[in-house]
């Protein structure tokens, strides 16, 4: 199976990312918590991403957030047709994505986003020869967006896309390059040391652990689907901690965009091996066990615990998210005051299961 699995690298597609995660960052957590609700609540997002959008987004002149908002929003699936070209045309720079969209013709754009409409809309899987179709206008647009279950903003952007191709492509070159110049060039590099360095990360345990660890990170079971399908895993910084598997109809390659930390949060937690790995790096520091004995006692709140075991704050906020992401304390609002208990019950649990998961085969 290892060999039907590719890492596709390309900063690209975390400059598309990049927008569409200053689209959205505010909605984020809604997609998070089907991956795992519980887990979701205890978790926060990056501080260094956060800090980055916070300082980067009210910089942005309100044309270009306007365009971003057309181009990388997540109803109208713009977004994807870019992603498909830097995956179909192996673009491994913004330049060179910018310099494809330069020659790349306004018609020919229009009908690759039609042709990934399809997928959302039933009137336009009634045309085989979408092509042809749209070169002799021999279809109604304004029924078929309207079929669509969309916002009537969207509805009207993608009318407009129709209407103009040439204007739809010439706003889109301005914003990249605006954009590029601006605003992600100066991050490209950090960007890309965090992709790689998960990426030597994933191939580390795809070599380690081989197809079960793919079933938990895809959430497909490949050994019972035909020999030969492609699995590509796409990298994003910006994506953080949502998957989003595209590509999966008529292809014959699924093509997985991972966030950084989606893999470390979501998918080793749920691994025989891997979970113990976390269980034991949790509790096997002198401070998180002087705080678990220390909670066995009573409850404490927020300050008093920190003045309790002699430590600041954020210090304190660093431990504590560790016992919380492996659910061995709660912690409970009360009073304005933040309580936090020991999950007694849990801990031994989770320490019974860990020994068992290490003697078993």
């Amino acid at each position: 199976m290892l060999k039907n699995i590719e890492i596709s690298h390309s900063i690209v597609y975390d400059f598309i990312l990049s927008m569409a995660r200053l689209n959205h960052n505010d909605s984020l957590s809604g997609f998070i918590d089907k991956y795992d609700k519980e887990l979701a609540d205890k978790i926060k997002m990056d501080e260094t991403i956060l800090k980055w959008i916070n300082k980067t987004y009210p910089e942005i002149p309100e044309k270009y957030k306007k365009l971003i908002d057309v181009f990388a929003n997540r109803d109208n699936f713009f977004r994807l047709v870019l992603l498909n070209y830097v995956r179909e045309n192996n673009l491994k720079t913004v330049p060179e994505f910018l310099d494809f969209l330069l020659n790349k013709n306004e018609d020919e754009m229009l009908i690759d986003y039609l042709k990934q409409l399809q997928s959302y809309c039933e009137k336009l899987q009634n045309f085989p020869d979408l092509q042809e179709k749209i070169k002799n206008l021999d279809f109604d647009m304004m029924s078929i967006i309207n079929e669509m279950d969309l916002p009537a903003n969207r509805k009207w952007e993608m009318l407009q896309f129709f209407s103009n191709p040439k204007k739809m492509k010439d706003d889109l070159i301005d914003l990249i390059q605006w954009y590029y110049q601006n605003i992600f060039e100066k991050i490209e590099s950090t960007v890309e040391k965090v992709i790689l360095k998960t990426e030597k990360d994933i191939r580390k345990k795809l070599k380690n652990y081989g197809s079960e660890y793919v079933k938990l990170l895809t959430g497909t079971d490949y050994s019972k689907m035909e020999k030969g399908r492609k699995i590509v895993l796409v990298i994003s910084y910006f994506l953080e901690l949502v998957i989003l598997d595209l590509y999966r109809d008529e292809s014959s390659e699924d093509v997985y965009f991972m966030g950084f930390r989606y893999n470390e949060i979501f998918v080793e937690r749920k691994h025989r091996v891997m979970s113990n790995v976390y269980l034991f790096k949790a509790l096997g520091d002198e401070t998180r066990q002087n705080m678990i004995r220390l909670l066995t006692k009573r409850d404490y709140y927020g300050d008093e615990f920190a003045k309790e075991m002699g430590l600041s704050n954020s210090t304190i906020s660093y431990h504590l998210s560790l016992l919380l992401l492996e659910g061995f304390i709660t912690v409970k609002r009360t009073d304005n005051k933040s309580f936090i208990s020991l999950n007694k019950d849990k801990l031994e649990k989770q320490l019974k299961l860990a020994f068992n998961k290490m003697i078993s085969d």
